[in-house]
């Protein structure tokens, strides 16, 4: 839904019912307006907006010259133009109201694509214009952000319930579905994305402790201590060292023990290897205590009472 996008095709082909209302979206369109006196060009490089104002200039009088040029080099996008001579100006409606506003977001008003940040704004010449614009979009509910931006002001709005209600002000209630179903779809993107990277955390925390502890099962055979261990601990050993991607919950399953006694006698064996190659920081590193129910009188206990 950029500044070509189906909103503008979805409000271009909207028509207003009453000269009260066309006069209304006619001083949208052509906002700031054309000085006293003065012949008025008015310009847009989107055919279906220049139709619209062509139009309903003609719907209330008003005998605008369409001209189409292009303005720069050979692909740059063509520009529509309506002139309008002093003495053929028509009557402008009111600076208010949501078909006023409907004209100034069609003339001077863009929206990101769906599936992007949510991001309208409207750019106008000056404060003085800005300032008729926001007053106009306050009255409706919908109170427009303003800053300033290469000379000229710039009246936005960046919450996606905010642009949700702006758009289905004006009528473009199509542009407030694609929205919506834009908006869902990013969010539902962010979530997935967390869910895959929360996987991947873990799986790289397992893979990570089963490295150490097949080398810590592996050290410890090396070294002539594995048979002195108690069975129960080198039954978790040997279950790992057969399955060094299996998850704790597997290789309890594969034992007959819970989660948290598996990973009790893993640290465990960790913590022998590490007494025994003289590791200081091995015990701190894998989590040890000093008898945390993996010391051979607590695993004995554990075998007599079933694991």
């Amino acid at each position: 839904m950029n500044g070509s996008g189906d909103w503008r095709e979805e409000l271009s082909g909207l028509w207003p019912a009453t000269e009260r209302e066309r006069r209304a979206l006619i001083a949208g369109l052509l906002l700031p307006g054309p000085g006293t006196g003065e012949d008025f060009t008015w310009r847009t490089q989107h055919a279906s907006t220049a139709r619209l104002c062509f139009r309903l200039l003609r719907s209330v009088g008003a005998v605008p010259a369409l001209s189409v040029v292009r303005v720069h080099a050979l692909r740059s996008p063509l520009e529509y133009r309506l002139r309008l001579c002093a003495g053929a100006l028509p009557r402008l409606g009111p600076a208010q109201g949501a078909l006023f506003l409907r004209g100034v977001f069609l003339a001077r008003g863009s929206l990101s694509m769906p599936g992007r940040p949510v991001h309208l704004e409207m750019l106008v010449p000056d404060a003085a214009t800005a300032g008729k614009v926001a007053r106009a979009a306050s009255a409706l509910g919908c109170p427009l952000r303003v800053s300033s931006l290469r000379g000229r002001v710039r009246l936005y709005l960046k919450d996606g319930d905010q642009v949700a209600a702006f758009l289905g002000r004006i009528g473009a209630h199509r542009a407030v579905l694609l929205l919506e179903a834009g908006r869902a779809e990013r969010d539902m993107r962010q979530r997935l994305t967390r869910v895959v990277n929360a996987e991947t955390a873990n799986l790289r925390k397992t893979v990570v402790a089963s490295v150490r502890q097949c080398a810590a099962v592996r050290q410890l055979k090396a070294r002539g201590a594995w048979e002195r261990l108690p069975p129960a601990l080198r039954a978790v050993g040997e279950a790992r060292l057969m399955e060094p991607e299996a998850t704790l919950d597997a290789l309890g399953r594969r034992l007959g023990l819970g989660r948290s006694a598996v990973a009790r006698r893993l640290r465990a064996l960790e913590r022998r290897c590490a007494t025994l190659t003289g590791d200081a920081d091995g015990g701190r590193r894998t989590g040890g205590k000093p008898d945390d129910g993996t010391s051979e009188r607590s695993v004995a206990a554990q075998e007599h009472h079933g694991g």
